[in-house]
């Protein structure tokens, strides 16, 4: 079980949804093509709206052969891939915009940032988000700050993750969901630092917000690495309280329990995690080990391969079993 194994709850989504180019509506004199723009704009986000995507993308795609320069019709188009899990299409489509398009392309290179950010490319993200926070307003969309932090984070650069996220806690409001998992992930870099004191304190705020269970599960990796394991252990049953069909927790709270050399009550909660979750690997490994300590070496056997068979790069697994044939022939 590792430490950062929790779920990215909040929806880094596009900050910018649709928009129709209502500049057209303020000229006196309008152009045949104008007004034809006009009307496949309008119709493209009325589609939209009543989630007629395919109808949606007609519209646009009459508006781009009138006017392969129409910021609009570009950005919906990427929007309608995104949003329907097609990042490489909507890249596609963004990087057509920052060819053909004028102006403010802010929202471009946003969007094709958030779509290699969410099929998890994130050094492609990274150049992409600062040249979007350079293009910006001056604090004109403090997500930005929020998306680097959380790419930073994603690359193991505890540092600079750090920096971004508390720029954005500093502005950013406690009603947007991202920021509870904006404490978290400051927490989660103090803890890879090592500074867990200060690592706690960013959990607890976390909590404050939110009692989820990852909140809970990486505050007692803290204590624990601070030796503070009666506390991990608490903190872990108040967890439960609010997260009570969690296996991670009970995972760890088996965990807990062990380095407490309490294996009875160790094992209690582990059967308790594998009862929740009997496909998780970690779980199931150690499963194969407690009944492996309890010579009951059938269901050692049974446990280890369910887990090879979930994943079959699992050293631990295959060494555990290997051994247990080489006692057994000998």
């Amino acid at each position: 079980m590792k430490l950062m194994n929790f779920i990215l709850h909040q929806n880094r989504c596009f900050f910018l949804l649709f928009f129709i180019g209502l500049s057209i509506y303020s000229q006196p004199k309008q152009r045949e093509g104008d007004l034809l723009i006009n009307d496949y704009l309008t119709k493209g986000y009325d589609y939209q709206l009543e989630g007629k995507s395919d109808l949606a993308m007609i519209e646009y795609d009459r508006v781009l052969k009138l006017d392969n320069t129409n910021n609009t019709a570009y950005y919906n188009i990427a929007l309608i891939y995104a949003k329907s899990g097609q990042q490489p299409k909507a890249i596609e489509i963004c990087e057509k915009a920052l060819q053909f398009c004028t102006g403010d392309l802010v929202d471009f290179y946003l969007m094709k940032a958030n779509c290699y950010s969410d099929i998890g490319k994130f050094e492609e993200a990274l150049p992409l988000y600062h040249k979007t926070l350079l293009l910006e307003v001056p604090d004109s969309n403090n997500n930005t700050h929020y998306n680097l932090g959380y790419t930073y984070f994603k690359l193991h650069k505890w540092q600079s993750a750090i920096v971004y996220l508390k720029e954005y806690l500093e502005k950013g409001e406690k009603e947007n969901g991202n920021y509870n998992d904006a404490l978290f992930y400051v927490g989660s870099c103090y803890n890879q630092l090592g500074n867990d004191n200060e690592a706690i304190l960013y959990f607890d705020k976390a909590i404050a917000q939110k009692p989820y269970y990852s909140y809970f599960f990486n505050k007692s990796e803290s204590l624990i690495k601070l030796n503070r394991k009666e506390e991990a252990l608490k903190v872990i049953e108040t967890g439960l309280m609010n997260n009570p069909d969690n296996a991670e927790l009970y995972f760890k709270k088996a965990q807990i329990y062990n380095s407490l050399k309490q294996p009875e009550k160790a094992n209690t909660e582990l059967k308790r995690a594998y009862e929740i979750n009997p496909a998780d690997t970690d779980i199931l490994l150690d499963m194969g080990v407690m009944y492996e300590h309890d010579n009951q070496i059938g269901m050692a056997i049974k446990m280890y391969k369910k887990c090879i068979q979930l994943k079959d790069n699992l050293s631990g697994a295959y060494g555990n079993l290997a051994n247990i044939y080489i006692a057994i022939m000998n």
